[in-house]
């Protein structure tokens, strides 16, 4: 089952890179706000990222201008080192953006291409990272193929919830209705009927003096989720 989702070309090509902070260890750290691309499809791959804090999405874009959603990332994912990898791939083959306020460190190929020779141990642990990132986005593609909209979203509220890793475990930060659409699939109408049930039936509860924070009942959640 395919997710597409419509989304401007606007700055995906060759986004600004925001003023970043001075250099660790190789790495130069970013902070970006909501809906803020950190690299763009067709982009030249010189550079890695690994997400600090906040939630990434992938998208690739489709001959018919539309995109698809490649999958959702959190702290610790490792984006766009394919092309430092792959000597035959050149540019980025999707593109990243921020779903949340957002906190990257990135380092150029040639830093990179240095650690993997320099401390083969760092570079093996950059692509395990890397492993479990590309793992994250096949097990985000296969809780979100099926079932009813009520049950997608469930799914995604749940698996947001272990992406922010908030103080509570039982709270989570939801992205607009909109946004909850295109990531499960459904019109903004369905997605909005559906985020409202779960709101009348006590699963998502709003936190107040939060506006986009919500505490969800888990094993509810779990019971919809499985439906």
């Amino acid at each position: 089952m395919q997710r597409t989702i419509a989304v401007t070309r606007t700055n995906l090509a060759n986004p600004p890179l925001p003023a970043s902070r001075p250099r660790e260890r190789g790495w130069t750290i970013r902070e970006l706000a909501p809906n803020q691309t950190i690299y763009g499809e067709g982009q030249t791959g010189d550079r890695a990222f690994m997400v600090q804090t906040g939630v990434v999405k992938l998208l690739t874009q489709l001959p018919n201008g539309r995109a698809r959603i490649l999958g959702l990332h959190g702290p610790g994912a490792v984006l766009g080192l394919g092309p430092v990898m792959d000597p035959d791939m050149t540019h980025y083959t999707h593109s990243a953006v921020t779903l949340s306020q957002v906190r990257v460190r990135w380092a150029p190929a040639s830093y990179l291409r240095r650690l993997r020779h320099g401390d083969a141990l760092a570079y093996m642990e950059l692509l395990e990272s890397h492993c479990e990132t590309l793992g994250s986005s096949e097990r985000w593609i296969t809780e979100l193929a099926a079932g009813t909209t009520r049950s997608r979203v469930a799914r995604l509220v749940r698996y947001l919830s272990e992406l922010q890793s908030l103080a509570d475990r039982d709270e989570v930060d939801l992205p607009t209705c909109q946004d909850v659409g295109e990531m499960v699939s459904a019109s903004t109408e369905n997605t909005s009927r559906s985020l409202a049930a779960l709101k009348r039936d006590g699963v998502l509860i709003h936190v107040h003096g939060r506006k986009d924070r919500y505490r969800f009942d888990r094993a509810a959640l779990d019971r919809i989720a499985l439906s």
